[in-house]
């Protein structure tokens, strides 16, 4: 698509420190924002621009970017670095890479956890399970040469026993086993194709690294191979879908294009429409001015709906069928129901435990629910709850090891002080007593 007139970039301020004043001119892979903490990658600028706006607010803030005329991408230089695993986890982290398939999570963080783990099979995951998805399998159909290479570097760091390709197409990759991924929803899930490749099915806090299996998306593992390359993560394909959109397609897109200048390149005015970032079962609201991100892997376009009417449960048990994870979402309703109302018995909280540890968020009990129930958003905010209680532990339990070992620090102080005290009074009465004697020595001679 055509460059835009504006590139726009959205974060947080107790994730990332502003590395770019207003008005400064900025290149090509240079940091916009500096990560805190590993558990996050730089912003990155795609292309040559002007900072034209810088907003903060409450916690977060906003970048917009004014490309210059003779903008240029960022070309891949190749390398012959030896890649280790320390070596490509910097190189990863140091162009940017976050996980490509909808989540978002820092691909070097990944690497990292996969290491330690000892994992020794990669999956590929390239299902698009959600309708309208398309642009893995238009990377793997026309520009595979990325992924192979971002696969031969993850074989070498992780020292992999087995790479195995999920698509719903077969495609030859050297060294790469095809699997078919299931056509029905939600076939792409990380833990729906664990259980189909591997027999094992990851339960409850059990995650696939955990069972020696690491997952990374399709174009994840291309833009690892760009890495290698030092080459940093500027742009990636787009599914542009939905009933609003009048000429749907794959594009490849600078990150940072705003979702309104997206859906324009496809014939589509933003302007009073509902737009979702990735497909329609899954996909997050955003504004027509928010830019595209790397986790950005669909756009849907929709008119604008009324929310439906809820009704009470009527326990058809619909869910339970419909659930990949093997749950009872019906029954997890009524525990977490009780819970709030404070009235949940014990077997009511172990059942919300097990919900918060199996649910992936998948929403396929919110699609067949008759009573239009969000269920699949109750379990989501347990699961949040959870991790902030886990959050707020350990961050107490930190603050009281802190506090031991100062209170500990002081004590020892004390000691030292005290014996010092001791010390110097013993050495005290050492002295008066050697000139004593010579005072009396000098007496009687």
């Amino acid at each position: 698509m055509p460059l835009p007139a504006r590139l726009s970039f959205a974060g947080a301020s107790d994730t990332h420190c502003i590395a770019v004043r207003q008005g400064e001119a900025a290149m090509v892979g240079q940091v916009l924002a500096i990560p805190l903490g590993d558990h996050h990658v730089p912003l990155l600028a795609p292309v040559d621009a002007t900072v034209r706006i810088l907003t903060q607010d409450r916690g977060s803030f906003r970048i917009h970017l004014q490309p210059s005329t003779a903008a240029i991408a960022a070309e891949a230089v190749e390398r012959h670095d030896s890649l280790t695993l320390a070596s490509l986890v910097r190189q990863v982290r140091r162009a940017g890479v976050a996980g490509m398939g909808g989540a978002g999570f820092a691909t070097h963080r990944k690497l990292a956890l996969a290491a330690a783990a000892g994992v020794h099979t990669l999956i590929i995951n390239a299902a698009e399970c959600e309708p309208g998805l398309a642009s893995d399998a238009y990377l793997l159909r026309y520009d595979a040469g990325r992924v192979a290479l971002g696969v031969r570097a993850l074989r070498r760091a992780l020292s992999l026993n087995r790479v195995v390709l999920a698509a719903k197409q077969a495609y030859r990759i050297a060294g790469v086993e095809c699997v078919r991924a299931a056509s029905n929803y939600p076939a792409g899930d990380e833990r729906v194709l664990v259980r189909q490749i591997t027999g094992k099915q990851p339960m409850g806090a059990l995650r696939p690294i955990d069972m020696g299996v690491v997952v990374f998306n399709a174009a994840t593992v291309a833009a690892i191979g760009d890495a290698v390359r030092n080459k940093p993560l500027v742009h990636r394909l787009v599914s542009v879908r939905g009933p609003a959109v009048r000429q749907p397609r794959v594009l490849q897109v600078l990150l940072g294009t705003p979702f309104e200048d997206v859906l324009a390149a496809c014939g589509t005015v933003a302007s009073g429409l509902r737009i979702l970032e990735g497909g329609p079962i899954m996909g997050r609201p955003v504004e027509p001015d928010d830019g595209i991100g790397p986790a950005t892997t669909g756009v849907w376009a929709e008119p604008p709906g009324g929310q439906p009417v809820r009704y009470p449960c009527i326990r058809c048990g619909l869910c339970v069928d419909a659930c990949p994870m093997d749950l009872h979402p019906q029954a997890i309703w009524a525990a977490s129901t009780k819970q709030a109302l404070g009235e949940a018995t014990l077997d009511d909280k172990a059942l919300t435990l097990r919900a918060v540890d199996g649910c992936t968020g998948c929403r396929a009990c919110d699609l067949v629910c008759p009573s239009h129930i969000a269920l699949a958003s109750r379990f989501l905010a347990l699961q949040n709850s959870r991790r902030q209680q886990a959050a707020a532990r350990k961050a107490a339990s930190a603050a009281l090891a802190r506090f031991k070992a100062h209170q500990a620090r002081a004590l020892s102080r004390q000691a030292r002080a005290r014996a010092g005290v001791r010390q110097g009074n013993e050495s005290a009465a050492d002295i008066h007593a050697v000139l004593a004697a010579a005072k009396r020595r000098r007496g009687r001679s």
